[in-house]
């Protein structure tokens, strides 16, 4: 039986909050704004869904529901802080040069052979499908809408 340490990986996630404030200088306020939207997101998911999981071991489910309470609580503070200090100073831009997306691909993503070019023309290529794709809201986005995540 995995202990509730394994099975909340939950709980480990709350320790990143406090890094991330001490190196997130000036991002770009595009990027900050999307934060925020993936914060709400977030609180969404520790307040509706996880209590709603389905989980057989009581004790599990009792350090499940305790460790998304923290991981809740951190996001809110986060929430506010990017809100409060980080989003005033997002004054980054948020383009990127062509030396610094190839490093990335290279080094993070691990796509050495995808050079900036390369992905522009598959972009260019895969652009109408992707515009077949678009579907109209569902109902878990309407619920986010109406509970204030699209204010900043």
């Amino acid at each position: 039986m995995p202990s509730a340490e394994s099975a909340c990986p939950i709980s480990k996630s709350v320790v990143l909050v406090p890094c991330s404030k001490a190196n997130l200088r000036s991002p770009a306020r595009v990027w900050t704004k999307n934060a925020l939207y993936q914060a709400c997101y977030a609180k969404l998911l520790l307040k509706d869904d996880v209590p709603q999981a389905s989980v057989d071991d009581p004790g599990l489910r009792k350090d499940l529901l305790a460790a998304s309470g923290q991981a809740l609580a951190a996001v809110s503070d986060y929430e506010q802080w990017m809100r409060r200090e980080l989003l005033p100073r997002s004054t980054r831009s948020p383009a990127w040069t062509p030396q610094q997306i190839d490093f990335y691909q290279s080094v993070h993503e691990q796509l050495p052979e995808y050079t900036v070019d390369e992905m522009l023309r598959i972009a260019r290529k895969s652009a109408p499908s992707w515009r077949r794709c678009r579907r109209s809201p569902g109902r878990s986005t309407r619920r986010v809408i109406s509970a204030g995540c699209g204010s900043s």
